[in-house]
């Protein structure tokens, strides 16, 4: 939750409906190379029909604290590097998290649940 400020007078406050973080996750996870889909197993789908805290592959929940924990479920392009590509997976959530939405997050988790094969390549 954001703060609007003026000359330290407190004017008034600035509430994201929670879709709106879960959209912004999404598509900062699908604009890393490497990633083919954000996807999420029968067994999440089913959970996020009951929990809005989830949205297609993206669960968001909150610590003690306040601080925010993100699990991101998504399918991965063949011959990429899964740690390299969820490395860059996290640092895309947390930079467009962070410029849009001021939240402290404390984890951002990523599950490998799949993997693509284009048309050229074969197992």
């Amino acid at each position: 939750m954001s703060e609007v400020k003026d000359n330290n007078v407190q004017r008034g406050r600035v509430i994201a409906d929670k879709n709106i973080l879960l959209s912004i996750i999404r598509i900062a996870t699908k604009e890393t190379a490497g990633v083919a889909d954000v996807t999420s197993t029968i067994g999440k789908k089913i959970k996020s029909v009951s929990n809005s805290n989830c949205m297609d592959g993206v669960e968001i929940s909150y610590d003690k604290k306040g601080k925010l924990i993100i699990d991101v479920y998504v399918a991965l392009y063949y011959n990429y590097n899964v740690s390299e590509v969820a490395y860059k997976i996290q640092k895309n959530i947390k930079n467009s998290v962070s410029a849009m939405i001021e939240l402290e997050i404390k984890d951002i988790n990523i599950h490998v649940v799949d993997v693509v094969f284009t048309d050229n390549e074969n197992i």
